[in-house]
């Protein structure tokens, strides 16, 4: 017989505990699953101080650790928005992807020059993945009016679903996608509907439910298994000891 304690729920909100059991012949046989909502257990003097002691100890481990020393900081504010375009850059640039959209939220807080991997734990908290999406160039013009249409909606929304530890989704930031004098254009070139695009976004527009037309169309591939801030982290630590 083997016991664990798992913790359940997106947020620990429950414990849980399985119990497996195995034949002789370490098959399981039988399998046994209990969670526990968290908030009725009784809570132990000296929880809360333990608990801060851990953080605190983490926040001082990835404190030492240094990830680059940037020729300058990156601020996150209308029109520039330079920390989005600093990450979507990096972003383009590991996946060999010419056109990335990301939301200004999605960058939690400005990109200080020198970097340690706490700092990017508080700027990109989150577990989000990039996903490559290849579609026509007429699914790109109605995808492009969809993410700038519900975008505008949700620019002052608070996203907390879908692992989304930021303030608000922020304003829609693109690189090798632009719109001028309403015509979209893809890597300077004006998107002809009959050709085929590819642009990097992240996993939170396929899993999330306020882009239909985006999640129906093309093709999908999520880029396994890295997060964004684990990109960020080795490109910047790799060009900082090059």
């Amino acid at each position: 017989m083997i016991q664990c304690l798992p913790a359940t729920g997106r947020y620990g909100e429950y414990v849980g505990e399985v119990t497996l059991r195995f034949d002789d012949d370490f098959q399981c046989i039988q399998s046994e699953i209990m969670a526990e909502d968290v908030r009725h257990l009784v809570a132990l003097p000296g929880d809360k101080e333990w608990i801060q002691h851990q953080a605190n100890q983490g926040h001082e481990i990835l404190q030492a650790c240094q990830v680059a020393e940037l020729s300058q900081s990156f601020t996150n504010h209308l029109p520039e928005y330079e920390a989005t375009q600093f990450v979507a850059g990096l972003m383009g640039e590991y996946y060999q992807v010419p056109a990335v959209v990301l939301n200004s939220g999605m960058i939690v807080e400005e990109i200080p020059q020198h970097l340690t991997l706490d700092d990017l734990h508080d700027i990109l908290p989150h577990s989000i993945r990039m996903v490559k999406f290849t579609v026509t160039g007429l699914e790109l013009l109605s995808i492009m009016r969809e993410l700038y249409d519900v975008g505008n909606y949700l620019k002052t929304q608070r996203i907390v679903g879908m692992g989304f530890r930021g303030k608000q989704f922020g304003d829609i930031v693109t690189q090798g996608l632009d719109n001028q004098n309403d015509e979209l254009l893809y890597q300077g070139s004006p998107v002809i509907a009959t050709q085929t695009y590819v642009v990097l976004m992240p996993d939170q527009y396929l899993f999330a439910s306020y882009f239909p037309i985006l999640k129906s169309s093309g093709s999908a591939e999520i880029q396994f298994p890295r997060f964004m801030r684990e990109i960020v982290a080795d490109d910047l630590a790799n060009r900082d000891n090059s």
